[in-house]
């Protein structure tokens, strides 16, 4: 066990490994302690002394904030950089082995060499990499230079903390039932299943209610525990590289924030807030639960007589009401502004046409107020025959606004567009991204008719 956030116990062991494989033949031997860290500092440094005399040792190394627990609420560090080894040396008679201290490491240029920082000559460079520094090159896959590291331990530290665009991540739409959460999130689901490059899951809060909750009822402990279980299976699908597209209801603000903590520590979180209106969305009404709602026949329906507590850290929220195909589009354009990368590389061809969102659309970055005059959008007109499918506004326009956003990281090079066209046949791309290479296989895609992509 360590602090959040440290390389785990099995990369460490075979990060250490590597280094060994450095030293000559039979001058070094690796002895695995399986004790977990109680990061007591002093104390601890002390104890495992007194468990490594025990196993037969002589000599013990004790660095800088030995088992140290970082800094408290104020910022101030628990213990100071040397205390440990203080401590150790004060009792080192009385135990019965000797302490060697470690000062910290920098690398020397002049020597090409690692040196003690306090054997560091005034006139000579200094080089460091700090464990946060480290990380942010590994999570953005910069270059590490040779002289921090071995490339064979480097390479075993990219194993575990691959860059952003090789990480899993989840999408996770939160709106009113019938907002378009479901629409949209199908229709990213395919575009990424045509990207290629990482296996995508959809978890539809009606399918979730269905296979994976099916014994729970609408009250709010039970609420919470659909989406709770909605966020492990997309916390083991991020864990494990893949995309998760999470599509519930997922009223409250609490449970939100527990499905984030539990999924960003493994990989990239993104909360898209599908805003439409309650007024928008209980005139759509397509499966009549709002009239139910309304004449008392479902109790605690949210909107209704349950609240819903809109996001107040979501990434992407409206702007104002989209099309769907617009939506799609301003979904997987929004990080152009800030150069965020987040899906890969998805470079798309370009085609020479006017953005259908017009002059100074606005987005909003977290830390700064960018005006967006996109020219990025889709001008994709609706194939003939299939003229109800985008009619309707969604509500699903994007402001990004989100903490984490830069840490997902989308990359991306160009930008969708398709010509405009009469017929489903001359292009493979419908709304934005929904993939059909025949106007028979709109069924596959949900388009019963030419209204049901809604749906």
């Amino acid at each position: 066990m360590t602090k959040p956030g440290d390389v785990d116990h099995f990369t460490r062991v075979r990060c250490y490994e590597a280094v060994m494989r450095h030293y000559p033949d039979q001058t070094t031997a690796m002895a695995l302690l399986h004790l977990a860290m109680r990061m007591a500092g002093p104390r601890e440094a002390l104890w495992h002394a007194l468990i490594r005399r025990n196993h037969g040792c002589t000599h013990f190394v004790v660095g800088r904030d030995h088992a140290g627990p970082g800094k408290n609420s104020q910022g101030e560090d628990f213990y100071g950089p040397y205390d440990a080894q203080e401590m150790v040396a004060k009792y080192a008679d009385e135990i019965g082995i000797e302490m060697v201290p470690f000062q910290a490491m920098v690398y020397v240029q002049e020597r090409a060499q690692y040196v003690p920082i306090n054997e560091v000559a005034e006139n000579e460079t200094k080089l460091n990499i700090s464990g946060t520094e480290l990380r942010r090159r590994l999570r953005e896959g910069l270059d590490i230079n040779e002289w921090f590291s071995y490339p064979d331990v480097v390479a075993e530290l990219r194993k575990t903390h691959p860059p952003r665009d090789k990480q899993g991540f989840t999408l996770f739409f939160t709106g009113l039932s019938g907002s378009g959460k479901s629409t949209i999130a199908n229709a990213v689901m395919v575009k990424l299943l045509e990207a290629g490059g990482r296996p995508v899951t959809l978890l539809d809060g009606d399918l979730v209610r269905k296979n994976l909750s099916s014994e729970l009822t609408f009250s709010k402990e039970h609420r919470d525990l659909n989406i709770l279980r909605i966020g492990y299976v997309a916390s083991e699908i991020t864990k494990n590289g893949g995309i998760a597209i999470c599509a519930p209801i997922a009223p409250y603000e609490r449970t939100r924030s527990q499905v984030r903590d539990l999924i960003e520590p493994l990989g990239g979180f993104l909360e898209i807030h599908v805003a439409t209106s309650l007024e928008v969305c209980e005139g759509r009404d397509r499966k009549g639960l709002y009239a139910k709602a309304r004449a008392g026949l479902i109790k605690e329906f949210t909107g209704i007589d349950d609240p819903y507590e809109e996001p107040q850290n979501a990434e992407l929220v409206p702007a104002f009401a989209l099309k769907i195909k617009d939506a799609i589009d301003h979904m997987f354009d929004h990080a152009r502004p800030c150069n965020l990368a987040i899906f890969g590389d998805m470079t798309h061809q370009d085609h020479a046409h006017p953005t259908p969102f017009g002059e100074g659309n606005q987005f909003m970055c977290r830390g700064a107020h960018l005006a967006d005059r996109s020219r990025s959008a889709v001008d994709c007109v609706k194939p003939h025959g299939l003229d109800g499918i985008d009619d309707h506004q969604i509500g699903a326009g994007f402001v990004q606004s989100g903490q984490n956003i830069a840490q997902i990281g989308f990359r991306r090079q160009g930008h969708r567009g398709c010509a405009q066209t009469q017929t489903l046949r001359a292009h493979a791309h419908l709304c934005a991204g929904l993939l059909a290479r025949d106007i028979n296989n709109r069924q596959a895609l949900g388009c019963e008719t030419g209204r049901s992509l809604q749906q």
